[in-house]
């Protein structure tokens, strides 16, 4: 339905079904019944009279054959980022060796950007780049990372979006900046970080604290991920990027796991479940003081942190 019906054309054709002679087949006519080019102009389609449909690939320019280069696509992801449309048709005609090339000149295009022209964009931006990593073979584990951090920020989001302060005028700090300045005085005891808290702020109904359990099992799972990949994770050239090297994913996670620290308070069912062998552990504790060890130096972490 979404088809513009531009042109109609014959074409004589011959079918062949299972490599037999031209000669026991009729000549048919299939008509071109459809044609549309997509939004960026990379790409026609093609719907025939025999229901096929037909991809081709177009020059960036109709009156020249150069290639895409990686400042056209870089504008051309700029302009989806801020317009939101799709961009399926550039990553179907991007050569593979332009793609990491690509990803840094709009990773360095989006870092100029202001603060709140990034906050705004920041998912959309993260998806668009996860989408160019998943071109390439190399790009896979960059593009996993990316799609867990992107599902951190969607739940760091949710969970932020419940806290609703008592009494605030507006020169006093929302809960959720109140919990962000606290974790970027870089404490290391999740205990002692409650402490600088309001307690009513961070109060939510014992039900909605229930039905957020598998979140709160993820974001405990994904903590536990990163520390066990930390011993086996050796520095690499460039800037790829890694999930464990990221300053704002590890202090995300570590607000998270201040909220289902207080949240396990009011409702003790809503904590994330660990298999331990020593039944007296606290490894909400645990966790949240070896990640914070590992923010203090993403790039080098001491020996006695990957020990432990």
């Amino acid at each position: 339905d979404t088809l513009k019906p531009i042109v109609n054309t014959t074409l004589s054709v011959t079918p062949r079904y299972l490599e037999e002679p031209n000669a026991k087949y009729q000549k048919v006519n299939t008509k071109i019944s459809n044609i549309d080019m997509s939004w960026l102009g990379n790409v026609l389609l093609i719907v025939d009279s025999d229901d096929s449909l037909h991809l081709f690939k177009l020059p960036p320019q109709i009156e020249s054959s150069a290639p895409l280069s990686v400042p056209y696509c870089t504008t051309i992801l700029e302009c989806c980022l801020v317009s939101g449309l799709d961009w399926l048709d550039l990553l179907l005609v991007l050569r593979p060796g332009m793609l990491d090339a690509l990803c840094d000149r709009l990773t360095e295009s989006f870092s100029r950007q202001p603060a709140s022209v990034q906050q705004f964009f920041y998912v959309q931006y993260l998806c668009v780049k996860t989408s160019l990593y998943r071109l390439s073979f190399q790009g896979q584990l960059k593009a996993n990372d990316l799609t867990q951090f992107l599902m951190l920020h969607s739940i760091s989001t949710a969970f932020k979006s419940l806290l609703r302060p008592s009494e605030m005028n507006s020169h006093e700090k929302s809960p959720a900046d109140s919990l962000a300045t606290v974790i970027a005085e870089g404490q290391s005891d999740v205990d002692k970080a409650l402490m600088h808290l309001e307690a009513k702020e961070f109060t939510v109904e014992t039900t909605t604290l229930q039905s957020l359990q598998q979140l709160i099992q993820w974001v405990a799972d994904l903590a536990l991920n990163i520390l066990v990949k930390l011993p086996d994770s050796r520095p690499t050239s460039g800037k790829p990027y890694e999930l464990l090297r990221d300053i704002k994913a590890l202090n995300m996670l570590r607000e998270m796991l201040v909220l289902i620290r207080i949240w396990g308070l009011l409702r003790p069912a809503c904590l994330p479940v660990f298999i331990k062998s020593d039944a007296s552990l606290d490894v909400l504790a645990l966790v949240f003081r070896l990640l914070s060890r590992l923010v203090q130096n993403v790039n080098e972490p001491d020996e006695t942190l990957i020990g432990e």
